[in-house]
């Protein structure tokens, strides 16, 4: 029984993640990259809200060039 709960589990887990890449490995790639840009924005803007916003409208610009590709 844990067995067969155990091999549902990962090709659920396998599937959901080929499901979540396959479609559009480049934008997924992409979107992640403009996180990670925004989080080192923010990082960087030490509580400066001017600053933070700054951050968001250059990531709302980069999630507008992922799109485009």
């Amino acid at each position: 029984m844990k067995k067969g709960f155990y091999v549902l589990f990962i090709l659920g887990i396998f599937f959901s993640s080929v499901f979540y890449m396959g479609f559009l490995p480049k934008g997924t790639a992409c979107k992640l990259a403009c996180e990670t840009a925004l989080k080192e924005c923010k990082e960087k803007a030490e509580k400066n809200e001017l600053k933070e916003t700054a951050c968001e409208v250059v990531y709302e610009e980069c999630l507008e060039e992922c799109k485009k590709k």
